[in-house]
């Protein structure tokens, strides 16, 4: 009889659970969706407002500020993740773990702007922007780049502690001005300098509104964790290489098309591009909802074997919904674009394919690295680099269906690698343990 009056009890409190993470997702899911949209209506104004030429050389600064992101961030943001994970309920501590987060950032900027800003000028003399021109994209770029120091690991604490909604206002306010911005000033000037300002200014502005509103959560004026640094240190030493690798391989169709296609067929690339950011959404629901779930669960083979499966049985099912969809109306799709990137229908079913590919093996790569968990980089670094060099031996990537398929073998490369390695890291867990 108190076995069954136990079970009774239990089960309110699971469904009471599940009510909660439903309302959480249909929250998360409805701003999100508002947020994207904005994001897209963004989007897709700048590939109508700028010049085919314009939209060209705002791909090639778009992929190097992707870059830039990168190295700044070296697994950085994944260590402040992993360590917050642990001391999430401590205010005090969890301010000193971002605060030696954020100095450590700010210290790989410097060397990042040294070795980023010189390719963007090559890669934009190249195809034609001239210095005037190259320079004011530079210096345009600031903002956007200032904003990318912080905002990924400003956003953690409300990660962890699930204030989602917090983190909605913020992007929506930020998507807003973005829009607004893009929309006033490029009417005015369709110049890829002002299409960059629009979006970095309002990125600025939000990482400041979320300094405000974390003082519940964390102790911002706490002095960095010594500690804290030096196991961020150790991070970063471990996967420096592999991050090298990825922030120049993960856009090296722009960058081969940026050497040696003319500025025509880098504006196509970055338009299909510009479709395939609808994935975005998917992405920023799952680092929001799953990751940090993921990361503050106990050490438990079982537990852990059976998250991992579910989550990637439901990113397979995405993905097969997201390419039948592609596939059924390419048309329509492609008329989002505009007259001047008709006739892409193929093209953007590769693209599409190729992003999915790349969100599946980018959630699973969240997910491990938001355990600290580090694959040696020589390997991964060596099964890719083969599969570049295979590729680009068979493949024809002067011409963009090549540069597409290129990118979809080279993405189903690193999906597997990350999957085995995430499966291997879970096999090694110990059997005990329970979920938070």
């Amino acid at each position: 009889m108190m076995r069954k009056k136990s079970i009774i009890l239990q089960v309110p409190a699971v469904y009471a659970r599940l009510i909660h993470l439903a309302r959480l997702a249909a929250v998360t899911a409805m701003s999100q969706a508002t947020i994207q949209a904005l994001g897209l209506l963004t989007g897709f104004l700048i590939i109508h407002l700028l010049p085919v030429k314009e939209y060209a050389y705002y791909t090639i600064a778009n992929t190097v500020l992707g870059t830039m992101a990168l190295l700044s961030d070296s697994g950085i943001n994944n260590g402040v993740m992993a360590q917050g994970g642990r001391v999430w309920e401590d205010r005090a501590q969890l301010g000193a773990i971002l605060a030696a987060g954020l100095t450590l950032r700010k210290r790989f900027s410097a060397i990042n702007l040294c070795i980023s800003i010189p390719i963007l000028l090559f890669l934009l003399l190249r195809q034609g922007a001239g210095w005037p021109a190259s320079l004011l994209i530079v210096l345009a770029l600031v903002p956007a780049f200032v904003a990318t120091l912080t905002d990924s690991i400003l956003e953690i604490p409300f990660k962890l502690q699930q204030e989602v909604r917090s983190l909605q206002v913020n992007q929506l306010v930020v998507g807003a001005g973005r829009f607004l911005l893009s929309a006033g000033l490029l009417l005015l000037f369709p110049l890829t300098a002002v299409s960059l300002l629009a979006n970095g200014i309002p990125r600025v502005y939000g990482n400041s509104k979320l300094r405000q509103r974390m003082h519940s959560i964390a102790d911002l004026s706490a002095l960095p964790d010594p500690a804290a640094g030096k196991e961020l240190l150790k991070t970063v030493r471990r996967v420096l290489p592999l991050t090298v690798y990825y922030a120049y391989s993960s856009q090296i169709a722009v960058w081969i098309v940026s050497l040696s296609g003319s500025a025509f067929a880098v504006a196509q690339l970055g338009a299909l591009g510009r479709i395939s950011m609808i994935l975005s959404l998917f992405s920023i629901l799952f680092a929001t909802m799953i990751t940090p779930r993921f990361a503050r669960m106990k050490a438990n083979r079982s537990d852990l074997l059976r998250r991992f499966l579910q989550i990637l049985l439901l990113l397979l099912v995405l993905i097969a919904i997201i390419l039948s969809a592609a596939f059924l109306f390419s048309g329509q799709v492609l008329q989002l674009l505009g007259p001047k990137y008709t006739g892409l229908d193929a093209a953007l079913i590769l693209s599409l394919a190729a992003a999915s590919i790349n969100l599946l093996s980018g959630a699973v790569y969240g997910l491990y690295s938001s355990r600290s968990w580090t694959m040696q980089p020589m390997i991964s670094i060596g099964l890719n680099l083969s599969c570049v060099l295979i590729c680009m031996l068979l493949l024809d990537v002067s011409t963009l269906r090549g540069v597409l398929w290129f990118n979809v073998c080279c993405a189903l490369v690193q999906m597997l690698i990350a999957l085995v390695f995430c499966t291997y890291k879970i096999a090694k867990m110990p059997v005990t343990g329970n979920t938070i």
